[in-house]
This record gives C-alpha cells, structure tokens and sequence, in this order.
C-alpha cells in the first residue's frame, strides 16, 4: 500500500509488524504525521532519508528492534519537531552525534539496552549528551521517574 494516498494520516502504529527495512520513499505524501510506532519489528536497515519528509513528527518509537546495528547521520534530517525519540533495546552500538544535531525541539531520548560500544568513536555523541539541551536522567521526568530516559 502506499502512504502517500493518506495524506492526512497523523497517527501510525506499525508496531509488531515484522518490518525489516524502512526505505527513503516510504513515507513520501504523510506530511502530517506527527506519531510513528515502528518498535517490536525486525528493522535491520533504515535508510538514510527515510523520515525527512515527516517534519511534522513529534514522537518516534524505534525500540525493540534488535537488528537495528546502526544509523545514519542523516536519519533524523528534516525532523526539528520531534519531541520525544526512543532507541531503547536496538542493537545499536555507537551513534553520530550529527544524526541529532537539527533535534532543536527533542525532549526525551531513551537508550538504555542496547550493546553500546563506548571507545572514542562514542566520544562525540557523549558530549552532546552532556552539552544538549537535554536534561539529565532522572530530573523531571513525569509518570514515575524511569531511569534510562533523558528529558
């Protein structure tokens, strides 16, 4: 099917779907989409421009995809809306700090359980963890205080 016949699409859960791969057409005419589930799936490949049509989205789910080694730079282009961004339980090992550098409006980014590798090449990103403007864990969080999340 294709999205873009739902261009007034806001809301899409595509959880536990057994996706493997997320294309850079894929969500090409769902300009107003600002929610995007894609977690429990089998994501091994997100491509590199795949939500940079989706400048409307404020929340993303990516976690609980266990094959998801990696992303590009270029993942999260286009997206300064998003709000809240979740990673946790990907096998991610290290990310690009640039990947996140246009999130101007993120609040919320949860990492925890994933295989992080922490050398230098994870240096980067762990400054702009430090130097965001994200607070640090555990500090206003609203509904009970989960550690792995930074708001």
């Amino acid at each position: 099917m294709t999205l873009g016949l739902l261009s007034d699409l806001v809301y899409l859960d595509c959880q536990k779907n057994l996706i493997q791969e997320v294309m850079d057409y894929t969500f090409i005419g769902v300009f107003k989409l600002i929610y995007l589930d894609l977690s429990f799936n089998n994501l091994s490949l997100i491509s590199p421009y795949s939500f940079s049509v989706l400048s409307n989205l404020v929340q993303l789910n990516l976690s609980n995809n266990p094959r998801l080694l990696s992303l590009n730079k270029y993942t999260f282009a286009n997206t300064s809306s998003l709000r809240y961004l979740d990673l946790r339980n990907t096998g991610l090992q290290t990310l690009d700090h640039a990947a996140f550098q246009n999130l101007v409006s993120l609040q919320t980014l949860y990492l925890s359980g994933n295989p992080w590798k922490c050398n230098c090449s994870f240096l980067d990103f762990s400054i702009y963890l430090i130097v965001s403007h994200l607070n640090h864990p555990g500090e206003g969080l609203v509904g009970g205080g989960e550690e792995d999340a930074i708001v």
